[in-house]
């Protein structure tokens, strides 16, 4: 149950990343601060002091409003193109996010696989390989992080594209 609150997070903080882009006038920020504040607790989760259970339910929640930043590049791709490839390059964008989950379970897997199992001759899993397995989620989201100082600002972008 602690774990669906990752996607309530995610779910129910659209519109408060919203805001906070509007708030700040700036969109790569707050893709900035979710990847940077992601990377962290991702992390923290994977290879920190084991967190109290009766703190996951706020963590995972915390960890999905980090997740939902990502709507944000929805945006900035939309409104980056030329207004007639918007819905194009929406679209190829939207392609890309959906393939991660084709690429990285497998990629994810094959890391488990690699590590031994708690048991010989089990098909028991350690904690400590799945942490090794999943080094990849925060990796991601740091390079996601990297990369927001690379892209232009998409804030107010929309209007200058209507003149």
């Amino acid at each position: 149950g602690a774990l669906s609150l990752f996607y309530v997070g995610i779910g129910c903080s659209g519109p408060l990343i919203a805001w906070l882009a509007n708030f700040f006038h700036s969109h790569r920020l707050i893709m900035r601060w979710t990847a940077f504040a992601g990377s962290i607790l991702f992390a923290y989760l994977l290879y920190g002091p084991q967190i109290p259970f009766s703190l996951l339910p706020a963590y995972f929640l915390l960890l999905g409003f980090c997740a939902a930043g990502q709507f944000l590049a929805f945006t900035s791709v939309s409104v980056l193109n030329p207004s007639h490839l918007s819905g194009r390059s929406t679209g190829i964008y939207n392609m890309f996010a959906m393939m991660s989950g084709v690429i990285f379970q497998p990629f994810i897997g094959k890391l488990l696989d690699m590590c031994p199992t708690v048991f010989p001759g089990t098909e028991t899993t350690s904690p400590k390989a799945f942490s090794f397995a999943l080094v990849v989620l925060p990796i991601c989201m740091g390079l996601s992080y990297v990369l927001t100082y690379f892209m232009q600002e998409s804030y107010g972008h929309h209007e200058s594209r209507k003149k």
